[in-house]
């Protein structure tokens, strides 16, 4: 669920943790069938509390402090998103994603 909040899932390890609760659903000590149920609802309640929260703050999000020095990123990322659409968002979630760890 932490890990697919907007924000707050910069501070929580995904992969550390799916690996430790594979670990443990292979040596039966937790039910494998259960983990990917409570997984599944777990990501798509954070995506969805992110996707209320996005939708709720609106515009006003580009005017809070911290994204204010950033206008330049914001107003190419529009453009970007304006240009691809909905494939940008499957690309960078799901094809990019596995790289995200190899940055900086």
């Amino acid at each position: 669920f932490c890990e697919s909040l907007a924000v707050i899932g910069i501070f929580f390890p995904a992969t550390p943790i799916l690996f430790m609760v594979g670990v443990l659903a292979g040596s039966g000590r937790v039910d494998a069938a259960s983990v990917v149920l409570f997984g599944i609802a777990g990501a798509s309640a954070g995506y969805f509390l992110s996707w209320r929260a996005g939708e709720r703050l609106g515009h006003h999000a580009w005017r809070l402090p911290t994204m204010t020095r950033h206008r330049r990123s914001i107003a190419r990322a529009r453009l970007f998103f304006r240009c691809w659409g909905g494939v940008s968002l499957v690309a960078g979630r799901y094809v990019l994603g596995p790289f995200q760890s190899m940055r900086r």
